[in-house]
């Protein structure tokens, strides 16, 4: 085939990520759901319904199918691209006046034919387009892949600092009670003359 060979550059990357001990594939099963681990089905469910609904994602699983479909093309063009079968049968028949006509004037003449085109690969340039084209199915695999793990990392964040905020107005009501239970039984202790008017306008 004309052209270099495609070879993926080098990477200088750790190899083992932070302090994680287990090895990477036992961990990709048990971590495909991580989001089971908090036990919470509210998240689960949101997750869930993330991944049916979203449009996004959608889009994203449609364009693996549109390369794949786009490999097929390239696949194809490699085979024969135009095929015909013809058939024919004729009657004929020889005119009382030619000469040498004697014995049975009609004949019958059959005819089949299969005809076949195709472009030899000869510069190898069918190929190169079957590897651009897994290439590029590769890429929209890798593609919904990121948009599998941006929706429902957004999801999860979401929901941990929506959980979050909720424990923060709760711990904030209880203090606005707590609050107010001081004010009162200071008010209480300056009408038992225990305490100065500004120790009630600090409470």
């Amino acid at each position: 085939m004309v052209g270099p060979d495609y070879h993926s550059p080098k990477a200088q990357v750790p190899e083992t990520w932070m302090d994680v001990k287990a090895p990477a594939q036992s961990r990709s099963r048990e971590n495909s759901r991580w989001w089971g681990t908090f036990e919470d089905p509210v998240l689960v469910s949101l997750i869930d319904n993330a991944l049916s609904r979203n449009l996004t994602l959608r889009q994203a699983g449609l364009r693996v199918v549109e390369a794949r479909a786009q490999r097929g093309i390239s696949v194809g063009e490699f085979f024969p691209q135009s095929q015909a079968a013809t058939a024919g049968v004729s009657d004929n028949r020889i005119s009382k006046n030619a000469p040498l006509g004697l014995g049975d004037r009609r004949y019958s003449d059959y005819a089949v034919g299969l005809e076949a085109a195709w472009e030899l690969d000869f510069w190898g340039r069918f190929r190169r387009g079957i590897e651009s084209a897994d290439a590029a199915l590769d890429a929209s695999v890798a593609d919904y892949d990121a948009v599998l793990v941006m929706l429902v990392s957004d999801v999860a964040s979401d929901y941990v600092q929506i959980r979050s905020l909720q424990e923060q107005l709760g711990f904030t009501r209880a203090n606005v009670k707590a609050q107010q239970d001081t004010l009162e039984l200071t008010r209480v202790r300056f009408r038992a003359g225990a305490v100065s008017e500004l120790n009630v306008t600090t409470a």
